[in-house]
């Protein structure tokens, strides 16, 4: 009787472990496809970081301008020779900043003092020309002064010889002598006179060719001093005291006066303007006219300034510059205390 038990008992659990390993075998199945949507894990956050608060203070970021910058053009067209300034120099008025040659303002200066020195040696050459004109004119003039003393000399003996023959008082060869002496000093008197002539009007002439050479002269050397212009406007100054922002070209390169900021040179940076860029969340209690720190990591103290402007995103502190340390172009933080919404 008690193995009867034994083995009903037995029986039992081999049937109760059976059931129990089909039902977790139905659990393991795939079920039935119901079209249920297949939760997704969470897309990460791309939102850009909230700004950063102290309180009620925002901390922004950005970028140090100048308040007032200067374009300077290129002067003319040509090559960029040099330069001697580039982005961060500090540069003064009047002071030399770059070099642009022309090929053809080159040859023309060329041209203009060939013809100067031409005419130059022209000039010269004319005016030593009217001295020995000068000179031989006056030997012309004392020669031909003395031909005809000589021929007046010459006339009054032929005139008494003519006197004398007439009355039979002299030979006939004696009166013919005189008379060919008076005509040959006519001729030569007649013949030194034109060249004293000539050799004043020589002087007259070369006169009239030495002052159109002047006026010439004067007339190329206004064309020299253009050309020496021309060319020397391609040599770039500094307008005015101040911080170059940023340069075009390098040397080697062609530029035009079309390029207006061949340099651009921030002036009176003792005054400045911190740039930044503040979160919509923020904007609404930033004011015009705030009070605002600004640190710069070139400068170990905090610099105060003001909220001057809001454009759009954009928040404008103006601010002093105690040191040209602190100049455009540098990154800084900006503080600003928010005001209370309403």
């Amino acid at each position: 009787m008690r193995g009867k038990w034994l083995l009903a008992g037995g029986t039992a659990i081999f049937l109760s472990i059976g059931a129990g390993a089909f039902v977790y075998w139905r659990n393991i199945q795939p079920g039935p496809n119901t079209g249920s949507p297949v939760t997704k894990p969470d897309a990460p956050d791309t939102k850009a970081p909230p700004p950063t608060f102290f309180g009620d203070e925002v901390s922004l970021t950005g970028l140090l301008q100048a308040q007032k910058t200067v374009l300077v053009a290129a002067p003319i067209d040509g090559t960029i020779q040099e330069v001697m300034a580039d982005a961060g120099s500090q540069v003064f008025q009047g002071q030399v900043i770059a070099r642009i040659r022309n090929g053809k303002l080159d040859t023309s200066l060329e041209s203009a003092t060939a013809e100067s020195e031409k005419l130059k040696t022209r000039i010269a050459n004319l005016e030593g020309g009217i001295l020995a004109a000068r000179l031989e004119a006056s030997r012309a003039q004392a020669d031909a002064l003395r031909a005809k003393s000589d021929v007046v000399a010459a006339e009054k003996f032929y005139n008494r010889q003519v006197l004398l023959y007439k009355e039979g008082a002299t030979p006939r060869l004696t009166y013919e002598k005189s008379e060919k002496d008076y005509q040959q000093a006519q001729t030569e008197s007649d013949n030194l006179s034109a060249i004293a002539k000539n050799a004043a009007d020589r002087i007259d002439s070369l006169n009239v060719d030495l002052d159109n050479a002047k006026k010439l002269s004067e007339q190329k050397n206004q064309d020299l001093e253009t050309a020496r212009g021309d060319v020397s406007s391609g040599e770039l100054q500094a307008p005015a005291d101040g911080i170059v922002i940023s340069r075009k070209g390098q040397p080697g390169e062609q530029i035009t006066k079309a390029v207006t900021d061949f340099f651009s040179i921030a002036v009176n940076t003792s005054v400045m303007k911190a740039v930044v860029e503040a979160d919509p969340v923020v904007l609404p209690r930033i004011k015009a006219g705030q009070q605002a720190v600004v640190r710069v990591a070139e400068f170990p103290e905090d610099l105060s300034g003001v909220v001057r402007e809001l454009k759009g995103s954009t928040v404008i502190v103006e601010f002093t510059s105690p040191t040209p340390e602190v100049k455009p172009g540098l990154s800084a933080r900006v503080k600003i205390k928010l005001v209370k919404l309403p």
